[in-house]
């Protein structure tokens, strides 16, 4: 009778330590979003949509959301529910939304009234 290898096929013996800031590499797209995005996009248009100063939870930055939504689109992903997975799989995707995953609904207000064009 054959033999195989041992696996770990749970792998509960595996630490992976990920510094997600090293994930966003000079040169690539991801760079470039949040290099266009942190210096030189005006957003305060956005800034404006949001109405929580008296009452209801903490927004999430639209810098943050503009970022992961310009990055999903980039590659091809449109519908906010799969933006939303992408934070969540996405190693590059997640270093852009800094370790959140924010909530289709929150993906889908940020690009709520774009006019096309």
């Amino acid at each position: 009778m054959a033999y195989y290898i041992k696996t770990d096929k749970l792998q509960d013996n595996v630490f992976i330590p990920v510094r997600l800031s090293d994930q966003i590499i000079k040169g690539t797209l991801a760079h470039t979003i949040e290099y266009l995005i942190d210096n030189k996009i005006d957003i305060s248009v956005f800034k404006r949509k949001i109405k929580n100063d008296v009452v209801g939870r903490p927004a999430y930055s639209p810098r943050l959301l503009l970022k992961l939504v310009l990055f999903a689109y980039a590659n091809g992903i449109i519908s906010s529910r799969r933006i939303q997975a992408l934070a969540k799989e996405n190693l590059v995707a997640m270093a852009l939304a800094e370790n959140t995953v924010p909530d289709f609904t929150s993906i889908a207000s940020l690009s709520r009234g774009w006019k096309k064009r």
